[in-house]
C-alpha cells in the first residue's frame, strides 16, 4: 500500500479535478489494494489512483500514519473481497479505460 501513497507526489497532474470531485480517498487506496490483490486480470495505475487522492484532498502523510485511516481502507478492501469476482467487474465498469466514473484507474496487465 506504501508505494500507492508514495506515487502520490509524482502524479497529481494526471487526471482532471473534476473526475476526483468527491469522493472518500480511504475507499480510493482500499480499491487499489483490493485490485492488486484480487483482481487478476486487471492491475491499479497506481500513479491514477494517487493522482486521484490528491485531487480529493487527500493527506496523503495523514492517511498513511492514521491507523483508524488505514483500518478504514483495509474494511474496504475486504467489504470488496467478500462479493468476490463480482467486485473486480464492477471496478472495471466504472474505473477501467472506459469507465462511468474515473477512466483509466484500473487497466490490463
Amino acid at each position: 500500500m506504501r508505494s500507492i501513497l508514495v506515487a502520490a507526489a509524482l502524479a497529481a497532474a494526471l487526471i482532471t479535478p473534476a473526475a476526483a470531485q468527491s469522493g472518500d480517498p480511504e475507499r480510493v487506496l482500499g480499491t487499489a489494494y483490493f485490485v492488486q490483490e484480487h483482481c487478476p486480470n486487471m492491475e491499479p495505475d497506481i500513479e491514477m489512483f494517487a493522482a486521484a487522492m490528491l485531487l480529493m484532498g487527500a493527506d496523503l502523510d495523514a492517511i498513511k500514519s492514521n491507523p483508524a485511516k488505514i483500518r478504514k481502507a483495509v474494511t474496504w478492501a475486504a467489504q470488496l473481497k467478500a462479493q468476490g469476482r463480482a467486485a473486480c467487474n464492477t471496478i472495471w465498469e466504472l474505473f477501467g479505460p472506459n469507465g462511468s466514473q474515473i477512466e483509466g484507474l484500473v487497466r490490463r496487465p
